[in-house]
């Protein structure tokens, strides 16, 4: 029973600092758009027009690096698919990679 429990208790931690996470991605992004004077709509829109893409990148790469989201979640909260939430890390691992 107490083994259960134990169990239960690093569950319910987990899905608190995941909830934590989420809350604090969602800030970020609504600061950065703020900031940059775009609306989360079109930011979560999929447009690739003017610097949105620009934007939802470096958003990307702070959310999986810095917050550890996982791409998944990332793509969730910037309206996008996972698998483009790859190609943008990929794209800057292959950008830093050429930079040094």
């Amino acid at each position: 029973m107490e083994r259960m429990l134990a169990e239960a208790d690093r569950r319910i931690a987990g899905q608190i600092s995941i909830n934590e996470g989420i809350l604090n991605a969602r800030r970020l992004i609504f600061e950065r758009c703020d900031k940059e004077s775009v609306s989360i709509e079109a930011l979560k829109g999929g447009s690739r027009r003017g610097r949105l893409p620009e934007i939802r990148a470096r958003l990307a790469k702070e959310l999986v690096e810095g917050f550890g989201l996982t791409m998944a979640e990332t793509a969730r909260q910037l309206g996008v698919t996972t698998s483009s939430i790859s190609r943008i890390l990929e794209k800057n691992k292959l950008e830093s990679s050429l930079s040094r």
